[in-house]
């Protein structure tokens, strides 16, 4: 099954889109599970996941907006996306340059506005996966500003920013696990 183009264009939200798609896949099947006690109930959990979709689309825009520039490319090419990075990346015991740093700093700064904001959700299955994707989100904000004070390797950076997201995976797939006891 081929995921909607918003969790296709997500996947550079901060490099972490399988996982955050696989987030909203939890949403959703919590949503299918749960047996709300009145249609109000129903319409405000359905109007609550449209949201959330929404704000992850509004933020996978963004970021997709920025991080494409082509003043990241160097970003890019020490450190590149899901299928494309390779063990060689995880080994690069170099730290960011200063003018990788330049562009650390200018890409942080750039993307913070594209950081979700899901308001505040009333169901616990989309409070737990708003929190995860936040709390992603700013752990590998801390990644990039630790590459950017050079305490951190472009190696290190790389092997971080996967084992955030496979820790998230583990997060969504235990949530999915409780939603369906």
């Amino acid at each position: 099954m081929t995921e909607p183009p918003v969790f296709q264009r997500v996947i550079r939200l901060f490099r972490l889109l399988p996982v955050l798609a696989a987030c909203m896949l939890a949403v959703a099947c919590a949503g299918r599970n749960a047996e709300p006690t009145s249609p109000t109930l129903t319409e405000r959990n359905r109007a609550e996941f449209q949201a959330m979709v929404a704000e992850l689309e509004r933020s996978s825009s963004c970021v997709a907006s920025i991080e494409g520039k082509p003043k990241y490319a160097p970003l890019r090419l020490k450190s590149p996306d899901g299928p494309e990075i390779e063990p060689k990346y995880f080994s690069d015991q170099s730290k960011a340059s200063v003018s990788e740093k330049k562009l650390i700093g200018e890409f942080v700064t750039e993307i913070d506005p594209c950081r979700p904001a899901f308001g505040t959700p009333v169901r616990q299955e989309h409070i737990n996966i708003a929190l995860l994707i936040v709390d992603t989100w700013d752990h590998q904000r801390q990644l990039y500003q630790n590459l950017h004070s050079a305490t951190m390797s472009w190696g290190r950076f790389n092997l971080a920013t996967k084992s955030l997201a496979d820790t998230l995976g583990g997060a969504i797939r235990a949530l999915r696990i409780s939603n369906d006891t």
